[in-house]
This record gives C-alpha cells, sequence and structure tokens, in this order.
C-alpha cells in the first residue's frame, strides 16, 4: 500500500505542476499579446510624430514665405506712397 500512495502522490504533483505550467503559459500569451499591442501603439504614436513634425516644417515653411510676401508688398506700398507725395510736390508747383 505504501508504493500506491507514493505513485498516488506523484500523480498528483505531476498533475499541479502540468496546471501550473499551463497556467504560466496563458500567462506568458496575454502578456505577450500585451507587449505586442503596446509595440504596435508605440509605432502608431511615432508615425504620427513624424507627421506633426513634418506638417509643422511646413508651416514654418508658409510663414517665411508669406513674412517675405508682405515685406515685399510694404515695400511697394512705401514705393508708391514716396512716389505720390513726390508727385503732389511737383504738382504743387504749377499752382497759381
Amino acid at each position: 500500500m505504501g508504493f500506491g500512495i507514493i505513485i498516488l502522490f506523484l500523480l498528483i504533483n505531476s498533475s499541479l505542476a502540468y496546471y501550473q505550467l499551463h497556467h504560466i503559459n496563458k500567462l506568458n500569451n496575454v502578456l505577450f499579446e500585451d507587449r505586442v499591442y503596446k509595440l504596435s501603439q508605440v509605432n502608431k504614436m511615432a508615425s504620427v510624430a513624424s507627421t506633426v513634425a513634418e506638417n509643422t516644417e511646413l508651416i514654418a515653411n508658409a510663414f517665411q514665405e508669406q513674412t517675405a510676401t508682405i515685406q515685399e508688398i510694404s515695400a511697394v506700398a512705401k514705393s508708391l506712397s514716396d512716389g505720390a507725395t513726390t508727385l503732389q510736390e511737383e504738382i504743387n508747383k504749377f499752382k497759381v
């Protein structure tokens, strides 16, 4: 009877060990899937950050172009104003 108890004890221990290994394997799979999901989310965030950086650069370039255009318009407006002042001075010479 002692040998049967030892065998029964070994069977119970091996069953428990199998259950524990099976449970650990399931948890490991869940953790792996979670890591894969998190990695995909990090990749998406990196892609969004890259797009934001590109768009920021485009906006900065457009702002520089707009500033240059405004400066050109300002220079033309000043030139026209100076021309109008000169013309008015010339017209005033002919007034009696």
